[in-house]
């Protein structure tokens, strides 16, 4: 018997043991198992997580990370500079789009 929750006990001096109510009064868990499972519960996510940190340690991090990259990763190398191409091709179109707008506008205040 679960003490103080089961519909049977009516005061906490009859009760057998402490309990935990889970949904209803009468459905009981005892405190030693309920702290057992939650101590499994956790410990197999501290577990997960870790596993997790090992095998994806070669994903690229960008500063985010809290273990490093693999040295000598090619494929990463060539990516950044891809990326570094990509944006200084960007900034360039920013600059020549801002150019358009300012000639646009000193052309429609002459008007």
């Amino acid at each position: 018997e679960c003490g103080a929750t089961s519909a049977v006990y009516t005061a906490l001096e009859r009760a057998a043991s402490p309990c935990l109510a889970f949904f209803s009064r009468s459905a009981g868990v005892e405190l030693v198992v309920a702290q057992r499972a939650a101590a499994a519960v956790l410990a197999a996510g501290v577990v997960a997580s870790l596993v997790g940190l090992v095998m994806r340690r070669h994903v690229g991090d960008d500063g985010m990370a809290c273990c490093a990259t693999a040295p000598g990763n090619e494929a990463e190398e060539a990516l950044l500079k891809l990326r570094g191409r990509r944006i200084a091709m960007l900034r360039g179109e920013a600059a020549r789009l801002e150019g358009l707008l300012r000639s646009m506008g000193s052309g429609a205040r002459k008007n």
